[in-house]
C-alpha cells in the first residue's frame, strides 16, 4: 500500500509472514517539504476484544482454524512505537521485529500521526497458524476418514509431503498414506476399513520437497464398533414389495386374473375368467382406488372411492418445427407382482425419441413415474411435456419450498419463479396430489414457467414442462414425478374422541397428552428419553389422569448438546416434579456448550447425517442450536431405533412429529444436486426417503402396539403431502395462518382464493367471499384419509391471546367441519366447556357425520351452517348450527327428514328444552355455535 500526502509518504509492504506469527513492522518516511515534520507511529497486535461496543476483528466467536479453536478477549500482545523528526527533503526506515508464540485470531491496528494529526490507520484481523493443523472427521458409511489440514503457518519452502501414519495402543504404526502439499488448504481421504475399532495416535508429518521432515503434530482418533441401531436396523422389514399393514389390503391387478396371495401368480393376461370389459386394459386396485393401464397413456384411468380423478390418460408430447408430436405408448407389462408393490414398464416412439416408463403403485395407492426419453439424434424442440388431464374438481393448493400456499385460482396456473414441488386437486371427499423432489433431468430455464395448470370445459390440465424454453436435446432425459390420490386410507375407529390440551399434562376434560421435549428429554429432538425412569414416572402420572400420552419428538433435525441434564427427574408445567418438589430451571437446564455433555453420536455420524450443506437453526441457546438431518443417510436408523426402544421398554402410546418433512439438500456425492439450463444450482427434498422412513416406524408400532391402539403418530405438517402421511393417523396443522386480528380466522376461510408463504393472507376485497367456506375444507378437510387436529395461531399476538370469542369463532369452524382442535395457543377454558357439555355428554366416537355442505339443509340467511352426526344404530343426532357473520342471527332452517320429526331439542349448553320442527328457528350468536341434541320418541 502507498498513501501519499503533502509532505509525508508512507508505505506499508506486503504482510506476508503473519499467518506464521512473525511480525515485522516496517514504515518508510520521506519528507518532500522544505521544513521538518514530526511523525508518531504505531503497531498494536492484541486478541479479538471488544471496542466500543464494536467487535476488534469484526467477529467474536471466531474459527481460528480447521479444529474451530474459539479465541478469547485479552490484552495486548505485541506494542510497537516510534516517534521521531524527519528533517525536510531526508528519507528514513522504522522498523520492528516479534514472533507470536500462540496460534490463534489476532488483530494488527496500525497507525500513524503526522505534527500530532491523524495521517493513517488500518485495522486487520489475521490467523496465525501452526506449521500444520489436523482434523479428522469419521465418515462411517464409507469406512472412511476425511483428514483435513492447513498448512498456512508453514513456510512455502516447506510444503512439499505430508505422511499420516496411525499408531495402535502399543505404538504401531498400522495405517500410513502419504500425499503431495499443492495447497495450504486440502483433505486426504483415508479408508478405515483395515481399522479394528479403537484408540489410535495420528501423526501428522510435514516433509519439505527433498523429504526432510519439518514439523508434526497429533491427533486422536477412535474408531466406533457398529452400533446396534446399524446392526440391526428397526422396521427396514416395510421395505419389502410384500408389506402391507392394516387397514390396507393386498393389491389386485386385473380384478379376478390376478390377486396376490403372497406368492408368484400367474402373470400372464391370457386367463379367460377376466371380467375387464377393455381386453387390452389391466386394472390395478388397492384399498378405495384404481388404476388402469393400456396402449396409448402412460396411466390411462384413475378413481378414488369410484370418482374418476381423470379426464383422459397420461400422455407426453413436444413441439418441434411447429408441429405437436405425441409420443406412441406401449402396452404395459407387469414385470413385478407383489401384495404391496406392483411395476408397470411401457415404451413408447415418436419421431424424434424413444420414452422408457417405469411405474410402481404401491399398497397406499402412491404411483410412482420414472421416465427416460431419449433423442434419436441431436433434436431441437420448443418445448417437450407430460400432460395429466385431470376432471375439473372443486379445489386445488400447491406447495413451493414445502409451505402450503393455499387455493389456486379458477383461472391458469403458471408460477413463474421458485420450485413448486407439490400439487393437490380435489373435492371435499376425493382427490390427487402431484408431486417431485426436485427437477433433476429437466431441461428448463429457471425463470421460466415448470408447470402449467389450466381450467377448461371438463377438465383441469396440469403441465410438467421437461424443456420449458427452445432447447437441443442432445442428451437422455432422466426425471421422476409422482401421483397419489386421495384419501389413503379410511379413518380409524373412535378418532373423534380425541380431546388434546396445550404441551404439557391437562386436567379432565383432556384425555390426550403431548409432552414437550424439556419435560421428556435432553436434547428434544434426540429418540430416547433422557432416563428411562422419567419415561416410566410421565406413564405413571399418564394413567393416574386415564389419560393417552405422546411424547414430542422432531423428526428431521437433532440438537448435539444436552441442555436439560440426564438425572432430571419428570417435569411437568411449572417447573414442578410429580412428587410435588420444586426444581428450578438453573438446576437443570445447561446453556452453554462448555459445560454441556455432547450427543456423541451426531459428532461421529455427522458427515452422514447432516444435510448439505450442513443447516443449524438457532433457538437463541448455544445447546439447543437444532441441527438439520437428511433421510437418505444412517440418522433415520438411528432415529427408528429409538423408536423401536421406547415402544418395547414402556408402553407409551405414540408420538407427535414436528419437523416431520425433509429440508433442502444440495448432496452432490447422493446425486441431489443439478444445474439448470441457464445455470442455477438446485437441491432436492428427499421425499422417498423419507417416505420409507415413515413406513419402518409404522411398521413397529404395528409390531409393537397393534391397531388397537392408534393413533400412533400425530404429524405435524400439511395433509397435501400424502405420500408422507400415509403413515400418520392424525395431522396437526394450522400454522400457516397467523392472524393479527379478532376474527380474522373467518375472513380468511371465507375466501374464494387465498396466498401466502408461509402465512395465508386473505384477499382484499370482502366481496371475495363465500359462506361455504370450501377454502377451509381445502385446505383442513378429511379428503387426505386423517383426521385434521387443528392447531391455531391467534395466540402469537399478545392482545389478541387472552380473548375466549376467538376460540368460540374457531369452534365454529372446526366443529363444523368435524375437526379435532387442540386449544394450544387460544384460551382453553371455552373449549374445555364444550367438550363437558356437548362432546363427551354426547360420545362422538361411535357416530356418522353429515356435514353442511352435503346434507341437503336449507338455512337462512347464507352465514348460517348446520352439521349434525347420528349415533350409530339409534335416533340419537346432535346438530351443530353456526353463524360465521359478524352479527347475532335469527335463523330459519329447513330440517332433513332424519330430523324434521322431532318436536323437542335439547339446547347442549345451556341444557334448555326447545320447540323443534320442520321449519325450525334459531338465533345465534356472531362468529358462534350453538349445539343441539335430538333424542327420543318421534311425534309421529
Amino acid at each position: 500500500m502507498r498513501l501519499d500526502g503533502d509532505a509525508l509518504k508512507l508505505e506499508t509492504p506486503s504482510l506476508d509472514g503473519i499467518g506464521r506469527g512473525k511480525l515485522t513492522p516496517l514504515f518508510r518516511l520521506g519528507n518532500d517539504r522544505a521544513r521538518a515534520l514530526s511523525y508518531d507511529l504505531t503497531y498494536l497486535v492484541s486478541n479479538v476484544r471488544m471496542i466500543e461496543g464494536s467487535i476488534g476483528s469484526w467477529v467474536l466467536d471466531a474459527v481460528s482454524d480447521v479444529k474451530q479453536r474459539e479465541s478469547v478477549a485479552g490484552k495486548s500482545l505485541y506494542s510497537w512505537h516510534q516517534s521521531g523528526t524527519l528533517e525536510a527533503g531526508k528519507r528514513k526506515d522504522e522498523q520492528g521485529e516479534f514472533a507470536l508464540k500462540k496460534p490463534s485470531y489476532y488483530v494488527l491496528e496500525m497507525e500513524a500521526r503526522l505534527n500530532d494529526a491523524p495521517f493513517f490507520y488500518q485495522k486487520i484481523p489475521f490467523n496465525c497458524y501452526p506449521p500444520i493443523v489436523a482434523s479428522l472427521v469419521p465418515i462411517p458409511s464409507k469406512e472412511a476418514i476425511q483428514i483435513q489440514l492447513a498448512f498456512y503457518g508453514a513456510q512455502s519452502d516447506h510444503k512439499g509431503k505430508v505422511r499420516i501414519d496411525f499408531s495402535d495402543e502399543k505404538g504401531q504404526v498400522v495405517l500410513a498414506q502419504q500425499a503431495e502439499v499443492k495447497r495450504d488448504e486440502m483433505r486426504v481421504p483415508i479408508s478405515m476399513a483395515s481399522l479394528a475399532p479403537g484408540s489410535y495416535k495420528v501423526t501428522v508429518t510435514l516433509m519439505d520437497p527433498i523429504g526432510k521432515e519439518v514439523a508434526n503434530c497429533a491427533e486422536t482418533f477412535k474408531k466406533w464398533e457398529t452400533p446396534d441401531w446399524l446392526k440391526d436396523r428397526k422396521g427396514i422389514e416395510a421395505l419389502d414389495a410384500n408389506w402391507v399393514p392394516a387397514p390396507w389390503t393386498p393389491m389386485q391387478v386385473s380384478g379376478d386374473r390376478f390377486q396376490v396371495t403372497g406368492k408368484e401368480a400367474d402373470t400372464s393376461f391370457d386367463n379367460p375368467k377376466s371380467k375387464t370389459q377393455n381386453p387390452n386394459s389391466t386394472t390395478v386396485a388397492v384399498w378405495g382406488r384404481t388404476f388402469d393401464f393400456a396402449p396409448g397413456s402412460l396411466l390411462a384411468g384413475m378413481t378414488s372411492q369410484g370418482t374418476p380423478l381423470l379426464a383422459a390418460g397420461l400422455s407426453a408430447k413436444y413441439r418441434a418445427q411447429g408441429k405437436e408430436h405425441e409420443f406412441l405408448i406401449s402396452k404395459p407389462r407387469f414385470p413385478l407382482k407383489k401384495n404391496g408393490r406392483v411395476e408397470v414398464v411401457q415404451q413408447a416412439d415418436s419421431p424424434d425419441f424413444n420414452l422408457a416408463a417405469r411405474t410402481q403403485i404401491e399398497f397406499d395407492g402412491l404411483v410412482r413415474c420414472d421416465l427416460t426419453i431419449a433423442p434419436k439424434s441431436v433434436t431441437t424442440v420448443e418445448k417437450l411435456w407430460i400432460e395429466i388431464p385431470f376432471v375439473n374438481l372443486d379445489f386445488a393448493t400447491v406447495m413451493g419450498n414445502q409451505w402450503q400456499t393455499g387455493l389456486i385460482d379458477a383461472q391458469d396456473f403458471m408460477p413463474q419463479a421458485g420450485r413448486w414441488y407439490g400439487f393437490w386437486i380435489g373435492t371435499d371427499k376425493v382427490g390427487c396430489s402431484f408431486f417431485i423432489e426436485n427437477h433433476k433431468g429437466w431441461l428448463i430455464h429457471s425463470a421460466k414457467p415448470r408447470i402449467t395448470f389450466q381450467t377448461g370445459g371438463h377438465r383441469r390440465l396440469l403441465q410438467i414442462l421437461i424443456v420449458n424454453e427452445p432447447s437441443e436435446v442432445s442428451a437422455p432425459l432422466t426425471f421422476t414425478f409422482a401421483l397419489h390420490p386421495t384419501p389413503v386410507k379410511p379413518f380409524f375407529r373412535k378418532w373423534r374422541d380425541i380431546r388434546v390440551d396445550g404441551l404439557g399434562f391437562g386436567q379432565p376434560p383432556v384425555n390426550t397428552t403431548v409432552l414437550q421435549g424439556s419435560s421428556m428429554y435432553s436434547g428434544e429432538s434426540n429418540p430416547s428419553p433422557r432416563n428411562w425412569q422419567v419415561l416410566q414416572d410421565a406413564l405413571a402420572y399418564r394413567d393416574k389422569r386415564h389419560q393417552r400420552l405422546y411424547l414430542y419428538l422432531g423428526v428431521f433435525y437433532i440438537t448435539p448438546y444436552d441442555h436439560v441434564r440426564k438425572e432430571t427427574p419428570f417435569v411437568i408445567a411449572g417447573n414442578t416434579t410429580v412428587d410435588g418438589k420444586s426444581v428450578k430451571e438453573e438446576d437443570v437446564v445447561v446453556k452453554l456448550k462448555k459445560d454441556a455433555t455432547r450427543t456423541e453420536e451426531y459428532f461421529y455420524y455427522k458427515p452422514d447425517w447432516d444435510c448439505t450443506p450442513p443447516k443449524v437453526w438457532d433457538v437463541g441457546v448455544e445447546t439447543e442450536e437444532q441441527v438439520v438431518t437428511n433421510p437418505s443417510g444412517s440418522w433415520t436408523d438411528f432415529f427408528a431405533h429409538g423408536i423401536a426402544e421406547m415402544l418395547a421398554k414402556s408402553d407409551v402410546d405414540g408420538f407427535y412429529f414436528d419437523i416431520p418433512s425433509p429440508q433442502l439438500d444440495f448432496n452432490e456425492e447422493k446425486g441431489l444436486v443439478y444445474k439448470t439450463k441457464d445455470g442455477v444450482t438446485e437441491g432436492t427434498y428427499e421425499v422417498f426417503a423419507t417416505r420409507d422412513l415413515y413406513k419402518r416406524v409404522y411398521y413397529l408400532f404395528d409390531k409393537l402396539r397393534g391397531v388397537g391402539r392408534k393413533p400412533y403418530i400425530i404429524g405435524h405438517g400439511f395433509p397435501s403431502q400424502p405420500a408422507i402421511v400415509s403413515f400418520w393417523d392424525v395431522v396437526g396443522h394450522g400454522e400457516e395462518l397467523k392472524p393479527t386480528e379478532a376474527f380474522a380466522a373467518t375472513r380468511v376461510y371465507l375466501q374464494k382464493s387465498g396466498t401466502g408463504n408461509p402465512m395465508v393472507t386473505p384477499d382484499a376485497s370482502d366481496q371475495n367471499r363465500t359462506y361455504d367456506a370450501f377454502y377451509y375444507r381445502s385446505v383442513y378437510g378429511a379428503y387426505e384419509g386423517l383426521p385434521v387436529w387443528f392447531l391455531p395461531q391467534y395466540g402469537y399476538q399478545t392482545k389478541l391471546a387472552g380473548l375466549p370469542e376467538l376460540s368460540r369463532e374457531l369452534l365454529s369452524f372446526t366443529f363444523l367441519h368435524n375437526n379435532l382442535l387442540w386449544p394450544c395457543y387460544i384460551p382453553q377454558q371455552p373449549v374445555f366447556d364444550f367438550w363437558n357439555k356437548v362432546e363427551i355428554p354426547f360420545g362422538m366416537g361411535d357416530t356418522t357425520f353429515f356435514p353442511y355442505w352435503d346434507n341437503g339443509v336449507v338455512c337462512r340467511p347464507e352465514g348460517i351452517k348446520l352439521s349434525y352426526w347420528k349415533k350409530e344404530g339409534r335416533d340419537d343426532y346432535l346438530v351443530g348450527v353456526a353463524n360465521w357473520s359478524a352479527k347475532p342471527t335469527d335463523a330459519t332452517i329447513a330440517l332433513p327428514p332424519a330430523l324434521a320429526g322431532f318436536t323437542q331439542c335439547l339446547d347442549m349448553e345451556k341444557g334448555e328444552t326447545l320447540t323443534a320442527g320442520k321449519e325450525w328457528k334459531v338465533t345465534v350468536p356472531a362468529h358462534d355455535l350453538r349445539v343441539f341434541r335430538f333424542t327420543g320418541k318421534e311425534s309421529h
